[in-house]
């Protein structure tokens, strides 16, 4: 683009690599006066009112500058992102790593312990360059393996930055004949092995092997593109050996392999397409190939072969796909084997007018098919037969990979243009046909983990221009199924030895048909009617106004982010008790008061916590115990806060009757009993609670010791002190003294209520406890 100043016309901004300026009508140019911002620029913008005020848009993003191009300020919370790659580890949290579009390689976690969100500061980088495979070592995370364009791939520890050249060459290949030249792809083939993460596979026009991390290769297939001589083919009339401006649109290499892949069921079956329409097949791991290509029905003519996928289920099964629109082609070409590569049938129902970029197959159910195409992804519960569109909040964007963690069972999604998803618990796609065949049904239970999240970040004070990517809910996930609309739902939550742990009941918006999500904050039953806690607000000054869309709330996490955990109904609230012990559970559906289905989980632990084997169960019976005490307690501060207003009552009525003075004096004694009974379960409870209030707490409330007893341990996942163990010594019996003394004077309220009702007097206590 050319924009020249609305002002002064000799001031001339031009696009390119970096920003060119002239001042001077063209005489001399300033080729980067965007310096500071990322290179490529494509789109300029200066304010017609304000001629300073100047937008550029690059490979990197927007960028604004003020003051004419002398200083500039990167736009940082627009969430988009050209990611060709996606992969991950096995870390819990696991990582990501993608490569980026003239952008790097990068690396970042799937889940922080930070309420706001994943920050890009979360992030870092491995790899220059334009970015395509970034791979961790599944054996090791420090180790990523990833290559910018041409195939340039590195090994680096992202602990130490040491990073170091493995692409093969003919100093490394062991095999290399003298004289060849490898072909690398921009965005060459780099894949690990499904049979052994330590073996590393790669393509250029030939395939490479290493089984020492890259350090060394072997060639194991001969030249398996057409071999085509690029400058005889004639485009729009045009000999290509002729062209002389662009010629080759800017690709290094042709033809050569774009996609490679190692059968999961089979050890040392390959697959390799080429962006010529070349496919091949080794059954042999490398020791013969044989083309399949032309047994595609109706595949165009030298199409890029986008995809060969062999399935995990068969091991003749292989899926192989054609992304065609380089050439004003944009029809959908897909289809599976059932015999090597033998024979092929077309899968294409259903994605009409959908270019196909990527095919996975589901790591659990191989009749579940993921494709990835320009406008988003469809996926087939049918083995390819019939294809749907998943939306979700997935916006219209062309994905061009979808890698499933196997582990985690989810979903890790590549954009070019919206950056990264990952779509979490596959398990209801996975089990959805078989689902529809009951009234109801419960889903596999996702492994959950036991995670605290914190807040550090002061993002209350970052003002409005941030972007940080969506956390999942820390809370364990449960989803199941209903065909219709049931009237009572809950999930009860078993351990190992068969005792109830915890009922979830389902509100309404729960209970509707279809597919449907419940959380579990992995604790044991709240106390009903205990203080929540909270710190309320922290106000800036009395007196404020309230007026529509000032401020603007801060901006929400990923991209139509919404938390699944959240209902409409208000359910009762209490006071949480502690987590339970990871390890297993299981997981009934009750329908209507019957179990109709039931599945395993599992709790894993948060690697960062120590506390575990004996210590964690001296904790949790620690924990267990003060948890239990406290729900006794609360139950009778209830009984008590309800009859403390009666008291209080019957104290205003008595001073507006007349009543005889021994019943006054009774009364009075009976009251001195009874205040000495309340005071120790905090009845009437302060303004702020037991947690928060303004002053210190009363040491004779040792209802409240108990519960700030029981705060204290849950703050930390480590075992209690010996001065909070002696507390919690002392403070146990305390309690069970203060609530015979409150039974005592409860007793003492019933027979006063009786006395007070024969002088017209109203006292209700209610009877037992």
């Amino acid at each position: 683009q050319v924009r020249i100043d609305p002002v002064d016309p000799d001031r001339v901004y031009m696009g390119g690599v970096g920003l060119h300026l002239t001042i001077d009508g063209g005489e001399t140019f300033a080729t980067d006066a965007a310096r500071l911002t990322h290179d490529d620029v494509h789109a300029i913008w200066i304010n017609p009112e304000n001629p300073d005020h100047v937008l550029i848009g690059n490979d990197g993003g927007l960028a604004v500058s003020w003051d004419a191009s002398r200083t500039w300020s990167f736009l940082p919370n627009l969430p988009v992102g050209l990611f060709y790659h996606v992969n991950y580890d096995m870390e819990r949290p696991f990582n990501v790593c993608g490569g980026m579009q003239d952008n790097y390689s990068w690396c970042g976690p799937s889940a922080t312990r930070q309420n706001v969100g994943i920050t890009n500061y979360d992030w870092y980088q491995v790899r220059g360059g334009d970015g395509f495979v970034a791979m961790p070592d599944l054996r090791n995370p420090r180790i990523v393996y990833a290559e910018s364009q041409g195939g340039n791939m590195v090994r680096r520890d992202v602990v130490t930055g040491e990073s170091k050249s493995i692409r093969p060459s003919a100093t490394n290949v062991v095999n290399h004949v003298q004289g060849d030249r490898y072909r690398w792809h921009w965005d060459t083939p780099f894949i690990r092995s499904p049979h052994d993460p330590g073996v590393l596979i790669a393509a250029a026009q030939k395939v490479f092997r290493s089984s020492d991390r890259g350090d060394s290769w072997v060639a194991i297939s001969p030249d398996l593109s057409s071999g085509a001589d690029r400058d005889t083919i004639r485009t729009m009339g045009v000999l290509n050996s002729e062209v002389t401006i662009a010629r080759n649109d800017g690709i290094s290499n042709w033809p050569t392999l774009v996609s490679l892949a190692e059968s999961p069921a089979s050890a040392g079956v390959y697959y390799t397409g080429g962006d010529d329409g070349t496919v091949h097949v080794s059954r042999d791991g490398g020791a013969s190939w044989q083309s399949v290509g032309d047994r595609l029905p109706d595949a165009p003519h030298m199409g890029w072969v986008s995809e060969v996928v062999p399935s995990s289920f068969s091991a003749g099964r292989v899926y192989v796909t054609i992304d065609n629109h380089l050439s004003n082609d944009y029809d959908p070409y897909v289809w599976v084997s059932e015999d090597f590569g033998m024979t092929f049938r077309s899968i294409t129902d259903g994605l009409e007018g959908e270019n196909i970029r990527t095919l996975t197959e589901d790591h659990r159910n191989g009749d579940v098919l993921y494709v990835g195409t320009e406008t988003g992804i469809f996926l087939s519960l049918d083995r390819g037969e019939n294809w749907r569109r998943l939306r979700a909040n997935l916006p219209t964007v062309r994905v061009d990979e979808i890698t499933l963690h196997q582990r985690d069972n989810a979903m890790i999604v590549a954009t070019h243009g919206r950056a990264l998803f990952i779509l979490d618990h596959l398990e209801p796609i996975q089990e959805y046909v078989a689902a529809t065949e009951s009234d109801a049904r419960l889903f596999s239970v996702p492994t959950a983990l036991q995670f605290k999240m914190m807040d550090d970040k002061n993002e209350e004070f970052w003002g409005h221009q941030y972007f940080v990517g969506e956390n999942p809910p820390a809370e364990a996930i449960m989803q199941y199924y209903l065909d219709d609309e049931v009237g009572e739902l809950s999930l009860r939550i078993m351990n190992e030895s068969g005792h109830l742990v915890r009922e979830l009941f389902a509100p309404e918006s729960r209970r509707k048909p279809g597919i449907r999500t419940m959380c579990w904050d992995q604790r044991v039953e709240p106390v009903l009617g205990g203080a929540t806690g909270g710190f309320g607000g922290f106000g800036r000054g009395s007196g404020n106004a309230d007026i529509e869309g000032v401020p603007t709330p801060p901006p929400a996490p990923g991209y139509l982010s919404r938390d699944i955990c959240e209902t409409e109904e208000d359910g009762p609230s209490g006071d949480a008790g502690p987590f339970v012990r990871p390890g297993s559970y299981h997981v009934k559906l009750v329908v209507e008061g019957e179990v109709v289905d039931s599945e395993s989980m599992t709790i894993v632990m948060d690697s960062e916590v120590g506390l575990s084997g004996q210590e964690r169960i001296a904790y949790d019976n620690v924990a267990n115990d003060l948890h239990e005490v406290q729900r006794r307690g609360q139950q009778m501060y209830s009984i008590l806060a309800q009859v403390h207003e009666e008291v209080t009552s019957a104290v205003d009525q008595m001073q507006d009757s007349e009543v005889l003075e021994t019943l006054k004096a009774d009364f009075d004694s009976f009251q001195e009993a009874w205040d000495e009974a309340r005071v120790k379960f905090g009845v009437p409870r302060q303004q702020g609670g037991r947690r928060f209030g303004g002053g210190q707490a009363n040491p004779e409330n040792v209802f409240g010791q108990v519960s700030g007893l029981k705060d204290e341990v849950l703050a930390f996942w480590e075992p209690p002190s010996d001065a909070l163990i002696a507390r919690y010594y002392d403070a146990k019996p305390a309690l069970e003294a203060a609530m015979e003394k409150a039974e005592n004077a409860l007793g003492l309220a019933r027979t006063m209520s009786a006395r007070l009702a024969e002088a017209g007097i109203s006292m209700t206590v209610p009877e037992g406890h």
